[in-house]
């Protein structure tokens, strides 16, 4: 490499610097940048951990966030909508259908979904087994349309946890992170959770377009956090039981 092009190189890294430090200050000296998060993570012990996460990915980009919880496909529509700032994490899939997001490339979260049901038999699932999965969940309807799986669908948990409880359903295909709320509804029954590794997704933090200049330092800060462990540690409870849940779920290998 000449000296031209190393020195060119040089002051194009320089001035892309220069750039994010002012687009971060323009950002922090505006109104509060909020990011939407599911509000199923309000629930349990994720709260504090999520915001806790977040404050840590944006703290080298000197933005301090604010961790605001929505219902899933609301909170999804008002940052596309450019009302709110960033959405918390969402699959590829899900991010391409919205033209005004734009995903922060590195991973934030890998998705632990299964089965949820009344008895360990009934996750031993037959031609029989009645599923049913949130209209929302574009992997669980992946996984169903693939194996050729008849699966009802329903907005809310809450109506498809209390469809399990009354025997409507066999199983429940959702995620520890957002079904748990809803199960703790259930009458001091105990939840079987089998994991289905077919069913585990990685999601990706989303902005809005007109923060796309924060794109690669948001990459680089949430790939120092992974490789230190910070992004396991501080999720590793996010969907540890709250201790008002009268239910215990009830996890099979």
């Amino acid at each position: 490499m000449n000296s031209n092009s190393h020195t060119r190189r040089q002051a194009y890294s320089f001035l892309t610097a220069l750039w994010i430090i002012f687009y971060c200050s323009v950002v922090t000296a505006q109104d509060e940048y909020v990011i939407a998060v599911n509000e199923a993570y309000s629930f349990n012990r994720g709260a504090s951990n999520v915001r806790a996460l977040f404050n840590q990915v944006y703290a080298p980009l000197g933005i301090k966030p604010v961790v605001e919880f929505y219902p899933s496909l609301r909170g999804l529509k008002l940052v596309n909508e450019g009302q709110l700032d960033a959405e918390s994490g969402r699959t590829s899939d899900v991010g391409k259908q919205y033209a005004n997001l734009v995903k922060v490339a590195y991973p934030i979260m890998l998705h632990k979904n299964g089965y949820f049901c009344l008895t360990a038999q009934a996750c031993k699932i037959s031609e029989t087994t009645r599923f049913a999965l949130v209209s929302g969940f574009e992997a669980g309807k992946k996984y169903c349309e693939e194996n050729k799986l008849h699966c009802l669908t329903d907005k809310s948990h809450g109506v498809l946890a209390k469809a399990l409880e009354h025997g409507a359903i066999d199983v429940l295909i959702a995620s520890l992170n957002t079904a748990t709320k809803a199960l703790c509804t259930l009458k001091n029954k105990p939840i079987f959770y089998k994991n289905i590794i077919k069913l585990n997704v990685t999601s990706y933090h989303f902005i809005h377009k007109k923060h796309r200049a924060l794109e690669p330092a948001l990459a680089a800060s949430i790939e120092s956090l992974a490789n230190r462990g910070e992004i396991a540690r501080l999720l590793q409870n996010a969907s540890v039981v709250n201790a008002k849940c009268s239910v215990e779920i009830i996890e099979l290998l």
